[in-house]
């Protein structure tokens, strides 16, 4: 292949990825906004509803990433057989992952019910308490949807439909600010509920979903080709455990990652509110700026899933390439804004001074994160489509709670290298932990497409 060539596959390749990640982008984004509109209405009703539906959702969204994570897998699988053109493959992955969501999200629903006592164990006032569980009643069977709506997504994102999961999930989330706006306050002749109105809309709203992926499953142009529904398998422990194997290791991933950042708050408790304040909007941010590498990531697990499916492994090498170059380059403008502009990041989120000079501060460590970040996660993206997701577990347990932690917790609470840094000790540990990640989650890629290179090679002569 000559440079013209090489550099028109590039640019070809990038065009497919970019057209592929963007629904999913806009996607993730509108879901991510439903979780915001719930805390802005809540906030809008008073600080009780407010920290009751922060209390609530965030025990949701532990239980969903304990058990749903595990959904992740049916991405990079039925992917392969979708690349294949194995209708009767993608048949049976389909409906093995229904065979599996329907137990997980039963899990999820008894979880949830232990999650209702444990909130009144939590030392928090008792009005609060009592709006978190009006909060996660609607909750329970929420739970549940979340899992099945989760399986049909996971679907369409692998038929090569991410512009259904955008579609949905935009609809999704002006339904749930209209019912919000309604059951939270009373408005149409519905009951003011409170914090707790945010609870009903979202099971409103995540069923409907679920309903509309059925749909777009069963009459969508590119997915009926594959008769979803005209032929149902039993389950099968082998395509079950098969399943597990890729997926168990992907939730507990993501668990290590998130409980990282989830007893940072807890441990800087002590050092006053506007500290914790300052740790929350930071990561607020953050968390808004990851929904489009993580978009990207998942763009580039599909596209590698297809070729290797369709044993195209040198498109699959093409598809990492562009992705992590695409990825990076994110990166570097959003590392951009938050160097440029920290003071109007800050103000955004808060009027208090002392609040904004910390946010100013955590947002330097939070540019170098940006970036690692970003590196780690398309690299995990890239693995994924190759169905490897045990080793990248044991990286980011190794990076975040052999190396990271521990260093973050020295920096920020102890004198053992100086002064004490306070919460940017802890972000300083992440970068380190992400930096040790990414580096070795890049290297498992390109020594996993050097291995098949050869294997292409000894197999030509």
């Amino acid at each position: 292949m000559n440079d013209q060539t090489a550099q028109h596959s590039f640019w070809r390749e990038a065009n497919r990825l970019f057209r592929f990640g963007l629904p999913l982008v806009i996607g993730q984004a509108a879901a991510v906004g439903i979780g915001l509109t719930d805390v802005f209405m809540a906030g809008q009703a008073s600080a009780n509803d407010l920290a009751g539906v922060t209390l609530g959702n965030s025990l949701t969204i532990f239980v969903f990433l304990i058990l749903g994570g595990i959904l992740f897998a049916n991405g990079p699988m039925l992917g392969f057989h979708f690349g294949a053109n194995d209708r009767e493959a993608v048949r049976n992955q389909f409906h093995q992952c229904m065979w599996l969501a329907l137990p997980l999200g039963i899990i999820a629903t008894l979880l949830m019910i232990f999650g209702i006592w444990l909130v009144g164990q939590l030392g928090a006032e008792p009005e609060v308490v009592d709006i978190a569980r009006q909060y996660l009643y609607p909750m329970l069977a929420t739970v549940f949807m979340y899992h099945l709506m989760f399986w049909k997504r996971t679907t369409l994102e692998a038929v090569n439909v991410p512009q259904a999961v955008m579609v949905v999930n935009i609809l999704g989330l002006l339904l749930n600010y209209v019912l919000d706006y309604a059951l939270v306050f009373g408005h149409f002749g519905l009951p003011r509920l409170g914090g707790a109105g945010c609870g009903w809309a979202t099971l409103i709203v995540v069923t409907l979903q679920t309903l509309s992926f059925f749909l777009w499953l069963k009459y969508g142009r590119t997915p009926r080709k594959f008769n979803l529904f005209s032929e149902w398998y039993r389950p099968k422990w082998e395509d079950i455990k098969a399943i597990l194997k890729v997926g168990l290791p992907i939730a507990t991933t993501i668990m290590f990652e998130f409980s990282y950042f989830g007893v940072i708050p807890l441990i800087v408790a002590k050092l006053g509110s506007e500290v914790v304040s300052a740790h929350s909007i930071a990561q607020q941010i953050d968390a808004f700026m990851f929904i489009a590498p993580l978009g990207i990531a998942q763009a580039i697990t599909i596209a590698v899933s297809h070729n290797i499916g369709g044993k195209r492994h040198n498109m699959a090498r093409l598809s990492c390439k562009v992705g992590l170059i695409l990825i990076a380059a994110i990166a570097l403008v959003q590392m951009t804004v938050y160097l440029l502009f920290p003071e109007a990041l800050a103000t955004l989120f808060s009027d208090n001074k002392s609040v904004q000079v910390i946010t100013i501060e955590l947002m330097a460590f939070a540019a170098a994160f940006r970036l690692m970040d970003a590196l780690a996660v398309g690299a995990m993206g890239a693995l994924r489509g190759f169905k490897i997701t045990r080793s990248p577990m044991y990286i980011q347990f190794a990076a975040f709670w052999v190396v990271g932690f521990p260093l973050a917790y020295s920096l920020a609470m102890t004198s053992f290298w100086g002064e004490p840094m306070g919460v940017a000790g802890f972000w300083l540990g992440a970068v380190v932990a992400l930096s040790v990640s990414a580096l070795l989650l890049n290297v498992m890629v390109w020594q996993h497409q050097k291995k098949q290179e050869d294997t292409l090679l000894v197999q030509d002569q």
